[in-house]
């Protein structure tokens, strides 16, 4: 009965921790895009050094 248990929270443990690794990635891919979406206001976009196209 305990082991189940243990079996069932290392499970749990390990979607967590995929879920941390693959938010960290998603992050990654997106800043990018995030930036120019901060940066840049329709046709005014300020001096960032970031290019417009997304």
């Amino acid at each position: 009965m305990v082991s189940g248990l243990l079996v069932l929270l290392d499970d749990i443990a390990k979607i967590l921790d995929d879920v941390a690794t693959m938010t960290k990635v998603a992050v990654k891919k997106s800043e990018a895009t995030l930036r120019v979406c901060v940066f840049c206001e329709g046709d005014m976009c300020f001096e960032a050094g970031i290019p417009r196209e997304v």
